[in-house]
């Protein structure tokens, strides 16, 4: 993504706010890019042959020579417009806390018509980008942790499912396999077996139930797939727990 791109770099041209008419229009390759933040309307937009909708209170990157159709409602927007970007992915970037860059883009426009620095809105930029980036990275962790307590409170069951699981933090499924690679280094589904191992480890050292009962209480609804997982993860079979244990 473009707000967390290491080594991105570009040149100024403009910055300028805009208010577009509605309407239908075919835009041809451009030798500089755009970086806009929309400050009301919409844009239905087809760059380079990918679709992407823009709204109200987001970023929308466009790269250098790239074809573009896009349908129009009257909208208010801010535009900085760039040359030698070596980001060339165009795309669209919802903000959460969206208050605070709007206010960062204006004063962008504010400084480029009051000196023209180049440096400055160069630096501005960077810098709504890095907040982008930060408020993304608290977004997904906090996504994570709500997938992590949904699965706590409901490994027990044997039908539990990752798409479940989306389903309760309202995210698709690539996307919870990727924050969970990322925050934690496992699959959403190695965590579930974890939390089940794990439960099955206290109950097992309890020793008032069967190994078969522990499994069903723990969400392993086979038997067999429960003892060889719980054996790759501890050493040995379920059945061996206390011959095992020093106490």
């Amino acid at each position: 993504m473009l707000y967390n791109f290491d080594g991105l770099s570009f040149n100024v041209l403009t910055v300028a706010r805009f208010r577009h008419r509605a309407g239908f229009f075919d835009v041809r390759k451009r030798p500089f890019g755009a970086i806009s933040y929309k400050i009301d309307g919409t844009g239905e937009f087809v760059i380079n042959g990918k679709p992407i909708s823009v709204k109200p209170k987001s970023i929308l990157y466009i790269p250098a020579d790239a074809d573009y159709q896009v349908q129009y409602s009257v909208n208010d927007s801010i535009v900085i417009h760039i040359t030698d970007c070596n980001y060339f992915e165009p795309e669209c970037i919802t903000l959460e806390n969206h208050a605070v860059v709007e206010q960062l883009f204006l004063k962008l426009v504010s400084a480029w018509e009051q000196n023209r620095s180049v440096n400055q809105i160069k630096s501005g930029l960077y810098d709504i980008l890095f907040r982008i980036s930060q408020q993304k990275s608290e977004a997904h962790n906090s996504t994570v942790n709500l997938c992590m307590e949904y699965i706590q409170q409901h490994f027990a069951k044997a039908d539990l499912s990752v798409s479940e699981v989306c389903r309760s933090a309202f995210i698709s499924v690539s996307t919870i396999q990727r924050a969970f690679l990322e925050q934690l280094g496992i699959t959403p589904k190695q965590y579930i077996i974890k939390l089940r191992l794990e439960k099955a480890f206290e109950l097992l050292m309890e020793g008032k139930l069967t190994v078969k009962d522990v499994a069903l209480c723990c969400g392993f609804s086979d038997e067999k797939f429960f003892s060889r997982s719980f054996k790759e993860k501890y050493g040995y079979p379920p059945s061996q727990l206390h011959k095992n244990i020093v106490v």
